[in-house]
């Protein structure tokens, strides 16, 4: 887990952040991926979207290709996050 305890306690921070690392990518691909959401009847899209109305959104895919998503029991849009270094 990155702390060394040999008469004097120390911590390996290469292996805190790789053990950090790996349950981020764990997370992700177990709860947050678009494949494990499609497992859970989620279907994904990723695009740039704008609502047409309260129940219909406009989607442009990865190819510019515009469509519309009709949703009567609601839309959840996942905008994404970054992190900001401090």
């Amino acid at each position: 887990m990155g702390i060394n305890i040999d008469g004097k306690v120390s911590i390996d921070m290469k292996a805190v952040k790789k053990r950090v690392q790996a349950n981020i990518q764990n997370i992700y691909e177990e709860d947050d991926s678009p494949e494990a959401l499609e497992k859970l009847g989620v279907h994904v899209i990723t695009g740039t979207a704008k609502f047409i109305d309260s129940k219909t959104l406009s989607v442009c895919d990865g190819d510019n290709e515009a469509f519309e998503v009709c949703a009567n029991d609601g839309i959840f849009i996942a905008s994404g996050a970054k992190p900001n270094p401090p």
